[in-house]
């Protein structure tokens, strides 16, 4: 085979592949191809970051629900960076008897503190919908050495279950889980008299 004709045949495979979300990759005969395969059969390389961290939502003082709850920022935290800019596919998987209502949020972070507060809408980079489902996905574009607070949570406050995080990137990451912080009481109009 020539030069010429393995660069075309490169060119070919490099039009047949396209991204699938995790490791994997597929051409349009359906044949799934891993990283190495894509590697190996288009010589360009492929360099795929995948991190995995877990965690449970427990009681009250690790289930807080969404941020449309006060309570939120009991869920569980994970401190997100990347060295370079990049976009990130996180995925929340929650394994339990019952589907709950999951999904994930990512604010931008202040330093490696747990995020209390939401400073505005602008504080929010990315949201799932929350869904009875066992994994959401979402994709999120973020800054260099920018810190990111990613927050699984249940929609509701209170639902139990463990789940897993995972963040993959083409670019160096770091996840990171933050120490529990001291529960956030519901406000009821009764404790305000």
């Amino acid at each position: 085979m020539s030069l010429e004709q393995n660069d075309e045949n490169k060119k070919s495979i490099d039009k047949k592949v396209e991204i699938k979300e995790g490791n994997s990759k597929k051409n349009s005969n359906s044949k799934d191809l891993t990283v190495d395969d894509l590697q190996s059969k288009t010589g360009v390389p492929v360099a795929r970051q995948k991190l995995m961290a877990r965690g449970a939502w427990r009681g009250p003082s690790s289930s807080g629900g969404c941020p449309k709850f006060e309570t939120w920022p009991n869920n569980p935290q994970f401190l997100l960076k990347s060295s370079a800019a990049t976009e990130v596919t996180i995925t929340l998987a929650y394994s339990g008897a019952e589907k709950l209502p999951i999904g994930f949020v990512v604010m931008l972070g202040e330093g490696s503190s747990r995020k209390t507060k939401l400073r505005g809408k602008d504080d929010i980079q990315q949201k799932t919908n929350w869904k009875r489902v066992t994994s959401v996905s979402s994709t999120v574009a973020l800054q260099p050495n920018q810190p990111y607070i990613v927050l699984p949570c249940t929609f509701d406050p209170g639902l139990e279950g463990e789940f897993e995080l995972t963040a993959a990137a083409d670019a160096a990451l770091e996840l990171t889980p933050l120490p529990d912080a001291p529960p956030v009481a519901p406000v009821s109009s009764s404790a305000a008299n």
